[in-house]
Order: C-alpha cells, then structure tokens, then sequence
C-alpha cells in the first residue's frame, strides 16, 4: 500500500491503495504522488485473490417413493473461520419415471420415482470444488406386496374374490364365478411410476382366486310312511341337502348296506338320503329313519254251512276267505280240500286247520298269525219213508199178493209183518217176522230202515187182511130115514170148490133158520 519511488533523486512519495476485501476475486490497485513537483499518473494495477480448491463428498441417499432422504454434502478444505459457514449447495436435474415431471437443477429434491443427477456447488466466491461434484440420485419405486385372494367354498352361486380396489391399484375379476376351480384376479398399480409389485415387473399382476368344493350336508332328514304288504309303496320325501339331488336308498338294519331296491315284505326297514360328490360339493348322507311295512291283514276263513245233514252223496262246504295261495288248509280224515272246498260224505264232525303260508307279510284280521281250526258236522240224516207204501190192503187166503214196494230218502227199505189186534200200538209189538203171513187174519206191514251212523233209522206201518176163502157147495143132499139112534152124514150131490185143500165142514139146524151146530 505505500512505497519509495525517486524521480532523479527526489521522492516522488507515492502511496498505493487498493479496494479492501479478503475474499476471493480481482481488486484494483491505484497509487497517489505526495510530491506536488510532478505530475504523476498511475497505471491501475490488478490484485487477485483466488478461490481455493475443495473437495466435496455427496451422499446421494434417496431411497423408495414417499420414503426419500435428500442428497447431503460434506465440503473438505475450508478455513477453520468458514466453517459452518460456507456450505455446498445442491441441485437436481433429471426426469421423472413418468417421463413427464422435470427437475432441472432444482434445489429441491425430487419426490417422485426416477434416477437423477445431484450435483454440489459451494456458496461464495472464496472456494472452488475440485474432484466428483456429482452423484446418481435414485427414487426407487415403492414395492406393493402382491395380496393373496383368498379361496371361497361352492355356493352355487357367483363368486368374486375379497379383492378390493385400494390406493396403489384396481382389481378386475369374473362376474360369473360359480363352480369350482381357479379364477384369475388382475391388479393393475395406479401409478406404475412410483409403485412396482414385488418380485413382479410390469403394472399388471395375476393372482388366482380359488373356488373350491363345498362341504354338504342335509338340513333335513327323510319322511317315509309305512305301507301294508301288498299295497302300493310309499315314495320317500322332505330330504333336503346343502347341495345336490337326493336319491333315496334303503336298507334292512340301520347300519347296513343301502341300496335303490324298495322293499316289499313286511318288517321295518330304514331309508337314508344321499348326495353324490361332484366336483363343486362333497358327499353328504343323512340320518337313517325307520319306516315299517305291515303285515297284510286278512280275514279268517269260515265255513259257508254250520253244517249239513247226510244225504248218501259226497258233500261239500266251501271256507269262505281261503286263499290258496298264501294259506294252506288240512283235513281230518275223512275229507279232503280242493280249491278252498272241503268235501266229506259220511255222517261225521270235520276239522280243517288252515294256517298262513307266510307269516312274515300276512297275518289274521285279530292280529294272530297261527293255525286256525274250523270244524263242520255232517248230522245223521233224517229217515222219512215216503207215504207211497204200496202192499195190497186185502186179499183172500189163498191169493198171492203183489209184493210191498216203499222208497226211503236214505238206506234200504226192508219189510216185517205180524198180526194185529186192533188195539195195540205197533210199537208194542214183539212178534215181527220179516215172512209174510198167508193165514187169514188182521196183520201190520212195516216199511222200515236201520238206522247207521250216518243217518236214522225211520218206519212207515199200514194195516192189511188176509181174507177168509169161500167154499162154493152147487148142491146138499139130505138123509131121510126112520131114526134109528145112529148118526147119519149129510152128503152132496154136485161139485166142490176147495181151496188150498180145505174141505167142507157141516153144520145141523132143527130149523131152516138156526141155529146150527
């Protein structure tokens, strides 16, 4: 700032100045001449101060998006006073992952997605960077975990995933979902600029949403009402399963094998709903129910006629309410079944023991189902003697009467004969003979049968005469004489009639009239 200069030996006493300052640039150095005995004219100097050199360390940071760290910067070389006091000073510049949003030397660090370029400067005049002033400034995008779709079970109904749309993206999925099987789930990220999926390049990913088979299961158990044997089987109903057609099948103990075969013969039996497994639902059984089939009821049999009397021929009685083909009938000896008809002839108390042939489905209309015994008399039959006895009422000794004819109902007709006084009851007389009588007299012919075990003995009795015969004299000699105390015989004088070798006898009268002797 000052300094010795002679002119010739003379102080041109010259003091220097220049613009004051200590931080880095050009200043200018002017001087003023003391001594008035020249005119002294200055040629301005320049005085330099140049900026020193530092270094700069940046630490880019950056990081995901919506979770940035700026860049920093570290200045290495500043004088102990600039310290805290002169600082870097950064900028970025670089285009977004939108490839729209432009940072050109901002100041402000970016917010979204992309790589950029961080570039320090220092502030002042009195420092110059040296060495890298830059770094790579990277926004990663955020990662999006990849959500699961959870499966859903078969409902016979449309199905969407739970997937719903969120910040980051949208869901699209089927409408129509209904039977099992993978489904794809499309997510689309929103701002693929800023968001990725994890593990997964590009905007859209794929998830698989999965139907699967449902459980099944009945609601309802099965209604059946018993049926008689024989009658028309009731079908099955009111069984209701989750899912499926129900089939009915049946079985003869409740833990047995089941199948489609309806039973026919009397007893209890069980019926169970089932549900066939398909792709969209599992099997499914219900509870057994217990259903009977009764035993059919039938009448028992009887007989049409209490009974019947015996008549020489084969009798029949039919059992009414006999069915042949599920009963069987025995007879006592002495008659036989055919058809549901017992015949017998002989007088006599039959039995006929009917059972059912199957037990198992039939049973008597008073809830019995053993053998049953029916019985049927056949009486003795009733003897009556038709009235028609033919046998002379009379006739002369001597004659030969027509033989006696006389018709029974039943049995053979004999004949036997004594003689009657008139008075006695037939059934008083003890002298019959089975001869007819030739004498003349009074006599009772009786027609009759023995009775037998099938039927009774009857009679029919009429009265009959033998007549006296009559001896025919055509002429009677007299005697005429003196008497003479001896008897004299009477005489005839013409022919005879006998009969059957009688002879005359004679009777004497004193007078024409009697009497005689």
């Amino acid at each position: 700032t000052s300094g010795e200069l002679a002119v010739a030996g003379d102080d041109l006493e010259i003091t220097l100045s220049k613009v004051e300052g200590s931080a880095a640039g050009t200043y200018a150095i002017t001087g003023v001449s003391a001594n008035e005995n020249y005119n002294v004219t200055f040629v301005p100097g320049i005085y330099t101060i140049t900026a020193a050199p530092i270094t700069v360390t940046i630490t880019s940071n950056g990081g995901v998006y919506g979770k940035i760290t700026p860049a920093t910067a570290t200045l290495h070389g500043l004088i102990a006073a600039d310290e805290g006091r002169v600082t870097a000073i950064l900028t970025y510049t670089g285009t977004a992952n939108d490839g729209i949003t432009r940072y050109d030397n901002s100041t402000e660090a970016p917010k979204l997605a992309g790589t950029y370029t961080v570039t320090a400067t220092v502030s002042g005049g009195n420092y110059t960077l040296t060495g890298v002033t830059s770094a790579v400034y990277v926004i990663e995008r955020a990662t999006v975990e990849l959500p699961t779709a959870e499966s859903k079970d078969y409902t016979g109904a449309p199905l969407t995933s739970d997937l719903i749309e969120t910040d980051d993206y949208t869901v699209t999925q089927g409408t129509d979902w209904v039977n099992v099987g993978r489904y794809e789930v499309v997510l689309t990220l929103k701002y693929s600029a800023n968001y990725r999926w994890a593990n997964i390049s590009g905007a859209e990913a794929t998830v698989w949403f999965e139907i699967e088979q449902a459980e099944n299961a009945f609601v309802s158990d099965p209604v059946l009402n018993g049926w008689t044997y024989g009658g028309t089987a009731n079908e099955p109903g009111g069984a209701e399963a989750k899912y499926g057609t129900v089939v009915y099948l049946y079985s003869e103990s409740e833990e047995g094998e089941y199948t489609a075969t309806v039973p026919t013969a009397a007893g209890t039996y069980y019926v169970k709903a089932f549900v066939a497994e398909t792709a969209n639902w599992a099997a499914a059984e219900s509870a057994a129910v217990s259903f009977t089939i009764g035993r059919a009821s039938v009448s028992v049999p009887f007989f049409r006629l209490s009974g019947s009397r015996y008549t020489g021929e084969q009798l029949s009685n039919q059992l009414v309410w006999f069915y042949e083909d599920i009963m069987r009938a025995a007879a006592s000896a002495g008659a036989v079944v055919t058809d549901g008809v017992v015949y017998a002839t002989n007088a006599g108390t039959y039995t006929v023991t009917i059972s059912l042939l199957d037990t198992r489905n039939y049973v008597w209309a008073n809830g019995r189902d053993t053998a049953v015994t029916l019985s049927w008399t056949i009486s003795d039959a009733i003897n009556n003697v038709i009235s028609d006895l033919v046998f002379a009422a009379a006739w002369t000794y001597g004659e030969t009467p027509a033989a006696p004819t006389a018709n029974a109902t039943y049995g053979t007709v004999q004949f036997r004969y004594a003689a009657y006084d008139g008075n006695t009851d037939y059934e008083d007389i003890t002298d019959w003979s089975n001869t007819m009588p030739t004498a003349a007299g009074t006599y009772v012919i009786c027609a009759y049968v023995t009775g037998t075990s099938d039927y009774n003995g009857a009679e029919l009795c009429a009265e009959f005469t033998i007549l006296r015969a009559e001896m025919t004299v055509s002429r009677v000699a007299g005697y005429t004489g003196t008497y003479d105390g001896a008897p004299h015989a009477a005489r005839t004088a013409g022919a005879v009639v006998t009969v059957d070798g009688c002879a005359a006898t004679w009777q004497y009268s004193e007078r024409a009239n009697g009497p005689w002797q």
